[in-house]
This record gives structure tokens, sequence and C-alpha cells, in this order.
């Protein structure tokens, strides 16, 4: 899908005063860069405070059961990329005082990346965090229950999708389909639910299950082709998102947790990713990664979009009064111009040493 590393976000909710154990953190250990902001009624809030000083923290894989938690944290880190809020129909930012747009803007993120992370762990990928080890003893100690868990970020995310050589349709693709149930999980039907209301069914359909999918067929294919040194034998990692918290940026994090990846279940295979933010391109050159093609997203549409699906939240009719069994008219859209958009492609195969 995409890969990027973003900038500040705002996510702390004022409701009741801090608690006392994450004033000064757990048992005299200094305080994590998450703290805890208040509990009830087992709602939890996070605050993140400007950038500090990490001191205790570690990187390791995760289970599906944590889904939610990797995806709230790739929700805030990609809040601005220009990628998804193009397939999304949402403006990189509100004005504060257009509060319904913010949530809604806010409840289709999450939705969006509970479906993709979902479908990457129920398919055999791997998900790889970054925690602050005192916010994790907290909530060890709080026992919360799992919804009010899923509220609060890690610090970073790595979501690496497993591809194998599908001789029928002659490309990579996933090991195994999802059955058709999958459907109705939860995950599916609140996307679908969000993405309609947003309009932007067509456009999540047409650039990330369409063109970025061709993209990386296309970019395999030529390797395969020239005769380097993948083969159809061997499995592709597909890094569809890194992210990390935006308040935690600047800390080397991306890296660290580039690295670890890389070193400890990368290594002597081919890895793939896409990156929406050319200001990553010298990131990735610098980790070693080959800078494979630069193609613009949606480039059919970027003279003028389409009228029937394609509108931002802001068109939304407003909601009509309760009882009210009338007619709405749906506000036109009018096709209008866009600044082209483009994302970039590389590859990288880990050896040891390197």
């Amino acid at each position: 899908m995409f890969s990027v590393i973003q900038e500040d976000h705002e996510s702390a909710f004022k409701r009741k005063p801090r608690l006392p154990q994450s004033q000064g953190g757990i048992n005299g250990c200094n305080p994590g860069p998450l703290r805890l902001l208040s509990i009830s009624n087992n709602n939890i809030s996070v605050l993140q405070p400007a950038p500090v000083k990490l001191q205790n923290i570690s990187t390791s894989p995760v289970q599906i059961l944590d889904y939610r938690r990797v995806a709230k944290t790739l929700a805030l880190a990609f809040d601005k990329d220009p990628f998804c809020n193009y397939v999304l129909n949402t403006k990189i930012e509100y004005p504060a005082r257009e509060s319904k747009h913010i949530r809604r803007k806010a409840d289709l993120f999450v939705s969006f990346f509970e479906y993709y992370v979902y479908e990457c762990m129920s398919l055999g990928g791997l998900v790889v965090v970054i925690k602050d080890n005192n916010l994790e003893l907290e909530l060890i100690q709080l026992r919360l229950k799992p919804l009010a868990l899923s509220r609060v970020p890690f610090l970073g995310v790595a979501c690496w999708n497993k591809l194998i050589y599908d001789k029928q349709e002659e490309c990579f693709d996933y090991p195994h389909s999802l059955p058709s149930f999958a459907n109705m999980h939860p995950t599916s039907i609140k996307f679908n639910v969000f993405k309609s209301l947003a309009r932007c069914r067509q456009k999540v359909s047409r650039c990330v299950t369409s063109q970025l999918e061709n993209e990386r067929d296309s970019v395999l294919e030529r390797m395969l082709a020239s005769g380097s040194s993948i083969t159809k034998d061997d499995p592709i990692w597909y890094l569809s998102d890194i992210g990390i918290l935006p308040s935690m940026q600047g800390q080397g994090l991306a890296k660290k947790l580039m690295n670890h990846c890389l070193e400890n279940y990368m290594l002597d295979h081919w890895c793939y990713l896409e990156s929406s933010n050319q200001a990553n391109r010298a990131f990735y050159t610098k980790m070693g990664w080959t800078l494979m093609n630069t193609f613009e997203v949606d480039e059919e549409m970027s003279e003028a979009l389409s009228s029937s699906d394609e509108g931002e939240l802001s068109t939304l009719p407003p909601k009509g009064r309760r009882g009210s069994f009338g007619l709405r008219e749906r506000p036109k859209v009018v096709a209008t111009p866009r600044e082209a958009l483009f994302m970039d492609s590389f590859v990288l195969r880990p050896t040891r040493g390197t």
C-alpha cells in the first residue's frame, strides 16, 4: 500500500485529572513518552506530550488480538499523509471549528487501518511494534477491558505482508485468500460503512487495490525478467505500512524499527515498499533501499474527478430531523483539478553485515 513517516498530530482528551501513577511512572520509574490521562468506566485517554528522551522501550511482534492498537497507531501517524487523505476523500487538516469533520476523519482513518491490519495478520503477515515498557506495565496493572486497551497506541508500527508467487495468476500474491465469511468480520463491515459515507469506495478500489498492486507486480516482473537474484520460489516481504507516533518522531525510532525487522525476519529475502512522501526518499536510500520507480497516483483522474462517487466529507448532506422521511437532494459534486501526487517504489534484499 504505502509507507510514510509523518508529522505533528495532537491526540489528548481532557476528562479527569491525570492518575497519580501516571504522574511519575510506576514504582518510582521514570515516566515514558506516553502517559495515561484519564480512565472512566474503562474508557481510556492517552496523552502525547512533547518529544522526550526514550529510556525504556522494546521492539517485538504482536498478535492479531492487538490489531486495533496497531491501527490506532497508524491512524495517528498517517493523519497528514497526502496519499491517505486523497484516497479517503479527506482534507489534510480541518479548521478547529469543523469538529464534526475532524471526528469523521478520525473514525474513517481508524476503520481503514483496522481493515488492512486485520487482513495483513490474517494472511500470514508480520506486524512489529515499538513499545513504551513503562506504559505497558501500567496497562497490565490496570487490567483494562479490550475495548479500552485498543485506544492506546504503540510508539511505532511496521506491517509486513508475505507474498508468494502464484503460478496461475503469474504474480506475487498472498499465500491464501480470506474465506468468504471474512466479509462479515466487524473490520470489513465498519470500513464499508465509513467509506460509503465518505464516498471514497471507487478511489480505494482504484488506487489501493488496483494501482498499487499493478505497480508492485510491474516492478517484481521486471526484476524476474532482468535476471536478478529474485526467483519465483522466494517469498517477497511487502512493507505495506510503517509509522511512528508524531510526538515520538525525530528520535530514530523508524530506523530502529526498520533495522530490527530486516535483521531478525527479512535476511536474504527480497523486500518491497511504496512511499507516498518523497521527503522520505533520502531515508530509504540511506538505509540501502533501491528506488525502482516514481509514479503518479490515480493518473487517469488527475484532470477531473468522478462526480458519482468522489467528494469531500464536507459535501455530505446535513442530517435530517428525527422521524423525517423526506428525501434529501444529494449535493452536486463539481469535478475539480488536483495537484499531482507521486509515489516511489523501492526494493531491498538485506544480507548479514549490510
